[in-house]
């Protein structure tokens, strides 16, 4: 059994005195989703199977108070060899470097869109298979393997989760993992990595129009999710979120529930670190006509 040590600290007020099992679960569960996700990278799979659970184990040790921090060790048994060739031999210690190497490049690709630099995407043309990402003078500013890119799109959103976690004002400060032995080796999650990631996030100024009909609704926040049933300018066929701009017409949501009508939004969209695509994640509807 090969196994890698850690140590998982989440600092705050929050957890100095007891511990608020809602956010010690969600912070440790994201934590293993970061894990996961580098396991089925170099497996080049799309969800663990009961048989992966057996072979990829997360054990804590050592609760320590003040704060909440534990060591934890990543322990795996019995795996094949990877489709990538740098894990032919994959190790606890790659899972780790995965999951590191994946959130620096996830840092760089926000911090130059919180610039507001175009970037781009390109193959080196190297033997190894690593993309550029350069800027609009050709400058080469990244160079990664295409199996980190991968990763930081499948982890993208579990990132997020464990970024919009960190609020000082309910007494959670950061996440912070690092290597047993190797504390340049680390995750660091607080306030200034929060910002990059709420970053990413904008709304396009356009005003799109489609053919579609609400199917789940919350008449409290007037918000849901609709369908969209033909693909027009700015978007394509299937179910988005939405959320209504003014939230003063409950008949309004009512009248549009299974009910086809043509819509009129803006459209969220958040960056995608590993594509540089930006995908809609909300619309938000501004109007709607028979």
């Amino acid at each position: 059994m090969d196994t890698s040590q850690l140590t998982f600290k989440i600092s705050g007020e929050e957890f100095n005195n007891g511990y608020n099992l809602f956010h010690l679960n969600k912070g440790l569960n994201n934590f293993h989703t970061l894990i996961d996700k580098a396991y089925l990278t170099i497996e080049d799979r799309k969800k663990m199977s009961e048989k992966d659970r057996e072979i990829l184990q997360i054990k804590a040790y050592d609760i320590r108070e003040g704060s909440f921090e534990a060591d934890l060790v990543i322990h795996l048994t019995g795996v094949s060899l990877s489709l990538f060739p740098a894990f032919q031999n994959m190790t606890p210690k790659d899972l780790w470097n995965l999951v590191t190497k994946g959130y620096e490049y996830l840092k760089k690709i926000f911090e130059l869109n919180s610039q507001g630099i175009i970037i781009n995407m390109y193959p080196s043309g190297d033997n190894n298979g690593n993309i550029n990402i350069i800027n609009g003078d050709g400058d080469i500013l990244i160079e990664e393997a295409p199996e980190v890119l991968r990763y930081a799109s499948l982890s993208q959103r579990t990132f997020d989760e464990l970024a919009r976690s960190i609020n000082p004002l309910k007494g959670i400060d950061s996440f912070n993992v690092y290597e047993r032995g190797n504390n340049s080796n680390k995750l660091i999650i607080g306030e200034e990595e929060k910002l990059l990631f709420e970053n990413i996030t904008r709304i396009e100024d356009e005003t799109i129009s489609f053919k579609g009909y609400i199917f789940k609704s919350n008449a409290e926040n007037f918000t849901g999710k609709l369908k969209v049933l033909e693909t027009s300018a700015g978007i394509g066929v299937g179910d988005y979120n939405f959320e209504f701009a003014v939230k003063d017409n409950e008949e309004k949501l009512k009248d549009t529930y299974l009910t086809e009508k043509t819509f009129f939004a803006l459209r969220e969209t958040t960056l995608n670190a590993g594509t540089l695509q930006r995908k809609i994640s909300k619309l938000k509807i501004v109007e709607v006509r028979d």
